[in-house]
């Protein structure tokens, strides 16, 4: 069974970074950028496959851009849970990470993580 967190929205740099401290703990705490801290941060991100669900298109370009801000570089996006289903099917490799909205027409991001 998948951990589950949710994020309220607007989705900011901080909530992200204590969604990601609820699951690795002290590894995303408020580090300066210039910080050791940071750079293993990036570090890590780098290693990490991320996939966005949000039916609107702003909020997964927020997203995105926050993950990229955290230093993740393998960030992929799609707009609904029938979307995310197949891009998870078809990805070489699973995804380390879904951040998931869950409330979205066609199939919901609960109806998407049963």
């Amino acid at each position: 069974a998948a951990d589950l967190y949710a994020i309220p929205k607007p989705v900011t740099l901080g909530k992200l970074a204590k969604a990601f401290d609820a699951f690795l703990p002290g590894c995303f705490g408020r580090l300066p950028l210039d910080s050791p801290g940071h750079r293993r941060l990036g570090e890590f991100a780098k290693n990490v496959s991320v996939l966005v669900v949000d039916d609107v298109e702003l909020n997964r370009r927020v997203i995105s851009l926050k993950l990229g801000q955290m230093g993740f570089t393998e960030v992929h996006s799609v707009s609904s849970g029938a979307e995310a289903l197949r891009a998870s099917r078809c990805a070489a490799q699973p995804f380390n990470l879904v951040l998931m909205d869950v409330m979205m027409p066609e199939m919901d991001g609960l109806e998407a993580t049963r």
